[in-house]
């Protein structure tokens, strides 16, 4: 009994010791912003804005059936689209990996998977783009952010395609859901923003404007 009794004591008095301890953090603790830190928001106006610009930018593929095929291929055969010049990121040396940070590396390694293991009518794409253009306002297309795009060619906008034979005569759509990354100037400063845009087709892979 005597024993007994000493646990249930020992029990109690670790309670009271561990109710007071929230009660104190939660009152009156201040806890280091060394350890915890505020997600930093990103404004509207910055999503707002990517998605305008990756919008456009989906726009200036002039030949969705030789894209759904082989995107690569179309993208090193057309390497300005109009005002825009793209280049595909997912095969980069040891330094230039090096020079990332490790939520670009991740983005990489996805793109560089998707590409070793293909499937039908969707694809995932790191690129960089650059726009020649004089286009009033901030833009994303200076050549210094990642892009990853997952891209999905789908009837309806529901059913994704069999096949990218399947594209001519049929109503398609392009969809694409994205992600930007941005360093500002330090590594650890990584941001990301991701939206998504959807672009209707006409039929042989022509899109409607």
């Amino acid at each position: 009994m005597p024993a007994t009794a000493s646990q249930y004591w020992l029990t109690g008095i670790l309670g009271v010791l561990s109710i007071g301890s929230i009660v104190y953090t939660l009152r009156d603790a201040d806890i280091s912003s060394a350890f915890v830190q505020e997600r930093e928001v990103e404004s509207q106006n910055s999503i707002d804005s990517l998605t305008t610009d990756m919008s456009r930018l989906m726009r200036s593929i002039s030949n969705w059936q030789n894209f759904c095929e082989d995107p690569y291929a179309y993208i090193q055969s057309a390497s300005v689209h109009g005002s825009f010049t793209i280049a595909v990121k997912d095969s980069m040396n040891r330094e230039e990996l090096l020079a990332l940070s490790q939520i670009e590396r991740d983005a990489l390694a996805r793109c560089s998977y998707t590409r070793n293991h293909p499937q039908i009518a969707q694809f995932r794409l790191c690129l960089s783009v650059k726009e020649a253009s004089t286009k009033k306002g901030p833009t994303w297309f200076d050549q210094n952010h990642l892009f990853e795009l997952n891209i999905q060619f789908r009837e309806a906008g529901a059913k994704l395609l069999s096949s990218c034979k399947d594209l001519p005569g049929k109503h398609v759509e392009v969809q694409s859901y994205f992600s930007a990354y941005t360093a500002d100037g330090e590594i650890m400063d990584i941001k990301r923003i991701s939206g998504g845009v959807r672009i209707p087709l006409e039929n042989g892979g022509h899109q409607t404007l």
